[in-house]
């Protein structure tokens, strides 16, 4: 890109024909051929195809089953940090499969009773409840069950205690005190959006280029045409 820049200069200030078909060729096969790799790149190279999907899954289910502690602090605050984030809990979800977390080393070493059987981070946090429920102009008959208990306590989560199952939460859904959507599927959702928007990307650079050179070509012409008639 640098050798096109200086190819612009050279070939605006001395009006050199040729030097100006040769600044409109450089700079198109630049931008195209960068067009057509970030185009290829993110079509072959960066798909989500089924296979990644299976090895990820499995990845995420073998931190979950057995390295989610105190033993690998590091992996325990980073999944929690994104179960926070992302208001997910587990690989599918405890509506889906109660039993990722209550098959896994977190549960099965807990020495207190009752044991948690969730992470803390899977708990649904009152600022999070308040913003679900603010999206609807009328409060649903959940959310209206639901709201009281963050107005009438200081607590951060919602109902504590039963997220973590050490109690029940009487006429109220689990969605509205514990993040049911698994991570696996919120962490396929957000990768699958980024790729498709390179894809887009890669298109959208390709017609620019095209375009440019058109009227690269058109700047060309109409200089030419300017020139034929200084000469008479």
């Amino acid at each position: 890109m640098l050798f096109a820049s200086v190819l612009s200069i050279l070939a605006f200030y001395s009006e050199n024909e040729c030097l100006l078909v040769l600044n409109a060729w450089t700079f198109f096969s630049i931008s195209f051929v960068i067009s057509v790799s970030v185009f290829y790149v993110f079509k072959e190279q960066g798909s989500f195809n089924d296979e990644n999907i299976d090895k990820t899954k499995l990845s995420l289910g073998n931190i979950i089953q057995r390295n989610y502690g105190e033993e690998h602090h590091h992996l325990q605050l980073s999944l929690s940090s994104f179960q926070s984030t992302y208001q997910c809990c587990g690989l599918n979800g405890v509506e889906v499969n109660r039993n990722d977390w209550t098959q896994s080393t977190f549960f099965l070493s807990q020495l207190q009773y009752p044991r948690d059987r969730v992470p803390l981070s899977c708990c649904k946090t009152c600022e999070s409840l308040q913003k679900e429920c603010g999206k609807n102009v009328e409060p649903t008959e959940e959310c209206t069950k639901a709201l009281p208990l963050c107005s009438l306590t200081k607590f951060e989560y919602v109902h504590r205690d039963a997220c973590l199952g050490h109690s029940v939460a009487e006429n109220l859904t689990m969605s509205m005190y514990l993040n049911t959507n698994g991570c696996f599927n919120v962490m396929y959702n957000s990768i699958s959006s980024y790729l498709d928007n390179q894809f887009y990307l890669g298109w959208s650079l390709i017609i620019l280029t095209t375009l440019q050179f058109f009227l690269l070509i058109s700047m060309f012409s109409i200089l030419k045409n300017v020139s034929s008639l200084n000469e008479y």
